[in-house]
């Protein structure tokens, strides 16, 4: 068996003994890091390559730490969605409500529509434009931001909140693991730090 990885190793070119070595190191087998070590020194490759292949894991390493400072988990984003739902919801409950009281009867459908659409988008537009958060991003401690990190501006929160309401937004977010409203408006969800 050690001879077959020897042999394996012998037909890498360089670089791929020198990754294999630093960053690609726990993706082998003991006994192919070991073969690939052996031919490190067969071949007379320096050190510096080695320290060069260090240097790049450290590079991968950090930027591997700053995408998970800036990673925010489908859980979380699914916890956003459904407290938001209730949120809005709850809104539109109450403005409803309030309509049959002052009229003395049940609206029309389209009043149901009217205050819907109304609760929604209102309800969106105010939390993220005042306070960077929704309720369901208070409880999973996130927030928006434009993708350079900023505060979003009004207009950007704005194209957010009207790109909810288009249908494939949700099918978006299930198979680009990012929602169309945060592609669109140039913004994105983060954590907040602690």
């Amino acid at each position: 068996m050690d001879q077959d990885f020897r042999q394996r190793m012998s037909e890498r070119s360089d670089e791929d003994i020198i990754s294999i070595l630093t960053i690609e190191r726990y993706k082998y087998r003991p006994e192919a890091y070991e073969a690939a070590k052996e031919e490190f020194v067969r071949r007379g490759l320096t050190i510096e390559a080695l320290v060069e292949g260090i240097k790049q894991i450290e590079e991968l390493e950090e930027q591997y730490a700053e995408y998970q400072r800036n990673y925010v988990s489908n859980v979380r984003r699914i916890a956003n969605y459904l407290i938001d739902s209730f949120s809005y919801l709850l809104v539109y409950s109450v403005l409803t409500f309030v309509f049959a009281l002052s009229i003395g009867q049940e609206p029309h459908v389209g009043v149901h529509m009217f205050f819907f659409v109304l609760a929604r988008f209102g309800y969106f537009m105010y939390m993220e434009t005042v306070f960077q958060q929704t309720l369901g991003k208070h409880f999973t401690k996130t927030k928006v931001v434009r993708k350079d990190g900023e505060v979003p501006s009004r207009n950007d929160i704005f194209i957010r909140t009207i790109c909810r309401f288009i249908p494939f937004d949700a099918w978006f977010f299930l198979n680009a693991g990012y929602c169309f409203h945060d592609q669109v408006s140039g913004t994105r969800v983060v954590p907040i730090d602690s």
